[in-house]
């Protein structure tokens, strides 16, 4: 009887802890993300005896006025994104981010465009 009451109120006391988590977290302020101070430069290595691939290196601020949260970043060439990355962002704060990535792709003549954009902001 003993063993019983004991499971039953561990039992019980999970239930409640998990049901005040959840109510926590739904009362908490949401992230608001936004990018700031995005910059970048590239370097080709596209000569006849070059590995034909473009270097970036990307800067870009991810300001937090909202919540703890996870800023989900693309990384855009000529339209096209080439990769993404996710970063936590602490509430009400800034977080700089340098990412540095490699296409197998020459753009000769053209100078490729080439941004960072927000792709999702989610709670954390």
């Amino acid at each position: 009887m003993v063993f019983v009451t004991i499971t039953g109120l561990l039992v019980g006391s999970i239930f409640v802890y998990s049901y005040i988590q959840v109510l926590h977290a739904q009362n908490l302020p949401k992230p608001n993300m936004a990018l700031t101070n995005i910059s970048g430069t590239y370097v080709e290595d596209c000569g006849p005896s070059g590995s034909q691939t473009t270097t970036f290196n990307m800067t870009v601020t991810v300001v937090n006025t909202g919540g703890n949260g996870i800023a989900n970043l693309g990384y855009d060439v000529n339209g096209q994104q080439i990769a993404s990355e996710g970063y936590y962002v602490h509430a009400s704060s800034q977080l700089p981010i340098r990412a540095i990535f490699t296409v197998q792709a020459c753009y000769s003549m053209q100078a490729p465009t080439y941004t960072v954009i927000l792709l999702s902001e989610q709670a954390a």
